[in-house]
């Protein structure tokens, strides 16, 4: 479940675009009200969810196996940690640009 949510993160964003282009848009205007920070919220909700989920199922597997540390699970706990900081950094630039 959550390799698939993670997965669906950019497509949720394209559709979060969607649902805003046809219910938000002023074809009179040039203006468009679906900025890229709307996407960019969607993207944060499902990844922080779906890795923080993650990251609990790995340490969860460590201590159901007994050991942790050196083990696929401690290296799959630090590649999703390090997905979730680059996610958060990723919005943080987003906002601020």
């Amino acid at each position: 479940m959550t390799d698939q949510a993670v997965s669906m993160a950019t497509p949720l964003k394209d559709f979060s675009y969607s649902i805003c282009y046809f219910t938000e848009i002023n074809f009179d205007s040039n203006d468009n009200p679906c900025n890229d920070t709307n996407r960019v919220s969607v993207v944060l909700i499902v990844a922080v969810s779906a890795l923080s989920y993650r990251i609990i199922q790995c340490l969860r597997q460590g201590y159901d196996k007994g050991e942790y540390f050196l083990t696929p699970f401690f290296f799959n706990t630090l590649k999703y940690a390090s997905s979730l900081v680059t996610a958060v950094l990723a919005f943080q630039y987003k906002l601020e640009g």
